[in-house]
């Protein structure tokens, strides 16, 4: 099982940031798909709770919602668009 080297007492926060340029296309698809992925196939597993995955852009317009043409993308591949209503963050 993922993260199943890690014995209780080492357990650490696992975050996954997926970046893009303007955080509407790319990489919300990528984080709405490696959310439910990682639901998936921690359900009731200890280290459901410890990861922590987002997106963000290096040049986004904060608070955009996820692009229509991903969104559809996002439904054809099994992901929730909806999910949690995307709003674009900015990293520097």
């Amino acid at each position: 099982m993922l993260l199943s080297r890690l014995h209780a007492t080492q357990r650490r926060a696992v975050r996954i940031l997926f970046v893009c340029t303007g955080n509407v296309c790319r990489s919300p698809v990528a984080e709405r798909l490696a959310t439910a992925w990682t639901r998936e196939k921690l359900l009731h597993s200890p280290e459901a709770d410890i990861v922590q995955i987002d997106s963000a852009g290096m040049g986004a317009t904060s608070g955009q919602p996820i692009d229509r043409h991903s969104a559809a993308a996002l439904v054809d591949l099994g992901g929730d668009p909806a999910a949690s209503c995307h709003a674009s963050s900015r990293r520097r």
